[in-house]
């Protein structure tokens, strides 16, 4: 797709599978650190690449939304804003707009479907529900009067809290609008209906014979699995790529001021024996006590001196007369023995709350030499309420961690707010829980900041290489409520490996046996349940009766990556087969074998710089050689002025990117801000102007209607082209592609019709927003096809003998198109490319392209035959998935029609009702048309496409010249 990472398997089966869907709304809740980021920038990838007009809305907490931004141009090539950014008040509309929760509470109107096709939600559970809600609506189109609602959503989410009813309602109603619909009308929750449904598919699974079980039961899966749209990877099935655990519980002794201290915290336990939500007081002000001697003052602020006025006294009094702080000297222990063995180390410190951070920025300076330098110590602290500008606020969250991402702080000191979305793993390998979250959730998603897919992880897993450690220290007091909690943490593994998604059950659980613990009651049954519910956790979430089917099994995702691994190379690709060792590196390779021929031809200088304030870090350059400014293939994205001010610069190679990735370099010593760092693959507007200037060039200058000229390719003495030196050689490429081969451009008259009636405008935009669905569904078959029957290129090579044409070898033709060396590169290397008269009879050159062409279009019908029946079966299913999705539509809209006909209106309000029925039914009308339509493209689309008729023809005279 283009991304400027290595795709693992689990995120190419993804991705494949939400790609291939008949609609576009999934859930990715992968577990923490299975690159849910990278999965959702390759489908944006994808979408772009399918329609240059897509636009995407992203929304996320807002300490995510600068990551997102970063990882968009370094990862995605494609420039995302932040809403109240320069270019957002400018008017530019982005390609991907940058959204916080905040702003959509301000302005509901941001979210405008009309305006956006893509809706990407971002750890959900960490937005305030009320907006959730909000945007749950502008999903499904349900208890809104927005005419219009997103086409296509995508939810990321490794804990989306599916367990609780509310939540679930909220996704569900985002990935399934129209099951959840029907569910509103007859008043029963979504998940009743998806179960429901689901039973009743695999009743008809029952009378299938054995051998038609595996197909039937995928079928069955997309047609009513309760998950159908749910994806989720575990860390335990790709171990292979990531690192190993490693925890270390240090346990140390209280000082006496600190005992006196947790007498008092079992006292305010005691007098509060009703007190059960662990967020709220007295529980916010007991975890306070236990952190630091600045959280504790706080905390005893916050409570009733007449209740606790004695016992408050005495620690005050204590603390002063003996100011040891047990904790503090614990974790100066720990980092002095570190940095002793590894002196290089980088440390991720939970501190927990604001009080705390601060001593610790204040404190750790007088005792540890290294942290007295300026920056040393990074702290991350929850902004305070915000600004009005949400880039201003992005962007100061964005300069707090940069000493401890970019700089030289050997430190990041933060509270245990900080959860999903913030990745570390560049930087470091070392967290330290100063204070222990009491929400297991918590601590999964802190130590999932540094236990994520890392650079290179790909390769190495795949090579057997072990992957290091991930290590994790918990400082706990003994005695402490915090030593119970610990030990409950410890019983389901939190530490161990990631946490699953819980039922409601195991939640709730979890939840009352971490406050027994803190109040001293916990008992070995409890511990012994935990340990058994624990082992028993469903790692897929919501449990699915047709799971044995999921595509997102691992060893259904290495089928795919293995049918995709296979599929035959298009040839004549510019790197070597026996180099590359992946898809991801040959593609690389060939992308710098073609900016070398471009650099030869002298149209465009490419050169190789290094950054000026990290010279060891290496790109290259583009601009246009002299004489060819703007010509023959002008990009938009590069001034005409001089290379100075006007070069752009880029990556070939994705291991020569940076940790984390650069998004700017210089390359000049006068240069301030640096100049953006681009990726040079699809999607990137560089590389893909260039791919079509030459396409352009290719139809005008060598179409088989062009009488070609005679090319000489001059080459030195010994390349690997020398039997053919002095002999007109002949070049025919084919190429079939099933893009294109369903209009999804023009919307069909039948459903034009539906628009020339009398209605108001809000029906008429209603009927508008269901023709942009219909096209978007047009979309997502074309691209199904296009999976279904990749590319052919056949190309053809011949050589004049006397006057006959003789056919080249197959396994010679390749070598034929690629100018370059044995080893890939030009030594020897083709000089210049002159164009001069044919020397061959123009009658005698028709001759073979005819036979050329007969031999492509012999070939790609072949091929035809062969997909024929594997689109055939592919074929059915698809239109049994299509009418499922238009049967619940199509009943749906009848029972919107149906709930109005049932409403009671007086005389004056009878002719506006009579108006909104005729509306509804034309809604239902135009459903019905548009699967009658959706199938026949379909099938219009599929017969075209296997037929498999070359789209472009072109040929090529050369004749290769030997000089000394």
């Amino acid at each position: 797709m283009g991304v400027a990472a290595d795709p693992y398997p689990h995120q190419i089966g993804t991705v494949h599978r939400i790609l291939a869907d008949v609609k576009i709304r999934h859930l990715i809740s992968d577990e923490v650190g299975l690159g849910k980021t990278v999965q959702a920038l390759m489908i944006v990838n994808a979408l772009r690449l399918q329609d240059r007009k897509h636009k995407t809305v992203i929304v996320a907490p807002e300490r995510l939304l600068g990551q997102w931004q970063a990882e968009a141009w370094s990862r995605g090539h494609i420039r995302a804003a932040v809403v109240g950014s320069e270019e957002v008040e400018r008017g530019e509309v982005p390609h991907v707009l940058l959204v916080r929760p905040r702003d959509i509470q301000d302005n509901p109107s941001i979210l405008d479907p009309a305006g956006r096709d893509l809706l990407i939600v971002d750890e959900p559970q960490s937005i305030q529900l009320e907006v959730m809600e909000r945007v749950a609506q502008m999903c499904s189109g349900l208890r809104t009067t927005s005419p219009a609602r997103f086409r296509q959503v995508l939810v990321l989410s490794a804990t989306p809290r599916l367990s609780d009813p509310r939540w679930r309602s909220i996704i569900m109603e985002m990935i399934e609008p129209e099951c959840t619909g029907i569910s509103q009308f007859h008043s029963r929750p979504v998940l009743d209906h998806l179960v429901e449904r689901e039973a009743a598919v695999q009743s008809q699974l029952a009378n299938i014979p054995d051998v038609n079980v595996p197909a039937q039961g995928q079928l069955a899966f997309f047609l009513g699995s309760v998950t159908r749209r749910i994806s989720r990877q575990t860390r335990r099935a790709w171990a292979k790529y990531l690192p190993e655990r490693r925890n270390e519980t240090i346990v140390f002794e209280p000082a006496q001021s600190e005992v006196e201290r947790l007498d008092l915290i079992r006292e305010i336990l005691h007098r509060n024996p009703s007190k059960h939500d662990l967020s709220m007081a007295p529980w916010v002000q007991v975890k306070a006590m236990l952190r630091s001697r600045r959280s504790a003052r706080a905390a005893m602020e916050q409570l009733n001196d007449r209740t606790y006025g004695n016992r408050i006294d005495t620690v005050r009094r204590l603390a002063s007369d003996d100011p040891a702080d047990s904790r503090f000297e614990a974790l100066l222990d720990l980092l002095s023995s570190e940095w002793s063995v590894r002196p290089t180390e980088r440390f991720i410190i939970v501190a927990g709350d604001a009080p705390t951070i601060d001593m610790l920025r204040a404190a750790l300076p007088r005792y540890i030499e290294e942290l007295r330098d300026e920056g040393a110590i990074a702290v991350l602290k929850r902004p305070p309420s915000g600004t009005e500008e949400t880039a201003v606020d992005i962007q100061q969250m964005h300069e707090a961690i940069t000493p401890f991402v970019h700089g030289q702080a050997r430190l990041l000191i933060l509270g245990d707010w900080i959860q999903a979305g913030l990745n570390l793993h560049h930087t470091s390998r070392s967290i330290v829980f100063y204070s222990l979250p009491w929400d297991p959730v918590a601590v999964d998603q802190l130590i999932g900041r540094i236990d994520r897919l890392r650079r290179k992880g790909l390769h190495k897993g795949d090579a057997g290489e072990h992957f290091g450690h991930v290590r994790i220290w918990r400082l706990i007091m003994r005695g402490a409520p915090e030593e119970a909690v610990s030990s409950v943490l410890d019983t389901i593994r939190v530490f161990q490996r990631p946490l699953p998604q819980l039922s409601e059950q195991d939640a709730d659980y979890v939840a009352a046996s971490i406050e027994m613990a803190a109040r001293g009651n916990m008992t070995p049954a409890v511990l012994n349940t935990l340990e058994t519910i624990s082992g028993a956790w469903d790692e897929e979430g919501l449990a699915s009766r047709l799971s044995e089917y999921d595509p997102s099994k691992p060893e259904r995702i290495a089928e795919i990556v293995d049918r995709l691994s296979s599929a035959k190379t298009i040839e004549p690709s510019m790197a070597l087969d026996n180099v590359a060792h992946s898809d991801t590196l040959q593609a690389e390779q060939s992308n710098e074998g073609w900016l070398r021929i471009l650099g030869k031809s002298g149209i465009y200088q490419i050169s190789s710089r290094g950054d000026r304030d990290d010279p060891d870090f290496r790109f290259k350059t583009i601009w246009y050689a002299q004489g060819h400014v703007g010509q023959p293939v002008p990009l938009s994205e590069l001034g005409t002025q001089n290379w100075m001010t006007d070069h752009a610069v880029f990556l070939t190679n994705r291991h020569r990117m940076s940790s984390p990735p650069k998004t700017k370099v210089k390359t000049d010593d006068g240069e301030e801000h640096g100049r953006l760092l681009r990726f040079f693959d699809h999607g990137e507007s560089i590389h893909d102007e260039l791919v079509q200037g030459f396409q352009r060039l290719c139809r005008q200058n060598f179409n088989r209607s062009v009488n070609n000229p005679e090319f000489r390719v001059i080459v030195a003495e010994g390349h690997h082209l020398e039997p053919y030196l002095t002999k007109a050689v002949l070049l025919s490429a084919g190429y079939a592609d099933p893009v294109g081969s369903i209009n999804t451009e023009v919307v069909p008259e039948a459903l034009l019709e539906f628009l020339k009636g009398d209605m108001t405008d809000a029906q008429r935009a209603r009927l508008e927003a269901d023709i942009r669905e219909f096209m978007d569904g047009l979309r997502n078959d074309q691209r199904w096809l296009n999976i279904m029957l990749p590319p052919l290129l056949e190309l053809r090579a011949s050589v004049l003998e006397g006057d006959r044409w003789m056919p080249v070898p197959d396994q010679s033709i390749a070598d034929l198109f690629k100018p370059l060396g044995l080893d890939g590169r030009f030594a020897p290397a083709p000089r210049s490319v002159p164009q001069t008269r044919s020397l061959v009879p123009g009658a005698l050159v028709q001759t073979a392209k005819a036979a050329h062409e007969q031999s492509i279009v012999s070939a790609m019908s072949t091929t035809a035959k062969q997909s024929f029946d594997q689109l055939k079966d592919g074929l059915k299913t698809r239109m049994k998935l299509i009418g499922a999705e238009y049967r619940d539509l199509i009943e749906l809209r009848r029972l919107q029609l149906e709930n109005r006909q049932s409403d009671t209106v007086g005389d004056a309000q009878r002719d506006m009702l009579r108006g909104q029925l005729l509306g509804l039914q034309r809604r239902v009308d135009a459903a019905e048309l548009m699967l009658r339509q959706r199938r026949q493209f379909l099938l219009d689309g599929a017969n075209t496409a296997i037929k498999r008729k070359p789209a472009e023809l072109w040929h090529l005279q050369v004749r290769f010249v030997c000089v000394n």
